[in-house]
């Protein structure tokens, strides 16, 4: 069994602090970069991206300003892409192990389709974390799936901080 290494958790301000700070870095068009002939769900995103780049990709529902605290989100393809390539990148840069599974605890937003398109994109297996669990049960979670760092957002209304 492998040593266990403290749990990097990312609140949605630091994942978009990083992505302002990440270099452009992509990987090999298609999502292919062994050249094994599977086409991965970011490597789609990027082919919708090139032939239809202004269409809507990710858009939020209505209310999200309430349990937020931010204006809905709405992307496009060029957009979408760009920001999976840029937290991708900041991904890589954690050093975790290729493979890695790496926790997701968002609500269904905009923010949770790109976070896993990044995860995957970086090489790492996304790994769902309800948001209602209680700590209990996410550090039980986090153990058992031996993830090292999870994606999640600052705080979710007033009751859930990350």
């Amino acid at each position: 069994m492998r040593e266990r290494q403290p749990i990097r958790r990312l609140r949605g301000s630091a994942v978009m602090g990083a992505l302002a700070r990440a270099e452009d870095g992509l990987m090999p068009a298609g999502g292919d970069p062994q050249g094994l002939g599977t086409i991965r769900l970011s490597g789609l995103l990027e082919s919708v991206a090139e032939r239809h780049p202004r269409r809507l990709a990710f858009g939020d529902q209505p209310g999200r300003e309430v349990w937020s605290g931010r204006p809905r989100i709405a992307w496009t393809y060029a957009n979408a892409q760009h920001i999976v390539a840029r937290l991708a990148t900041f991904l890589e840069r954690l050093g975790l192990p290729p493979g890695a599974p790496v926790g997701i605890s968002l609500p269904n937003s905009s923010e949770a389709c790109v976070a896993l398109l990044a995860v995957e994109r970086a090489g790492y297996v996304p790994c769902l974390l309800p948001v209602s669990w209680s700590e209990e049960w996410l550090g039980r979670a986090l153990e058992a799936a031996q993830i090292s760092a999870v994606l999640c957002q600052g705080c979710l209304a007033d009751e859930r901080p990350a």
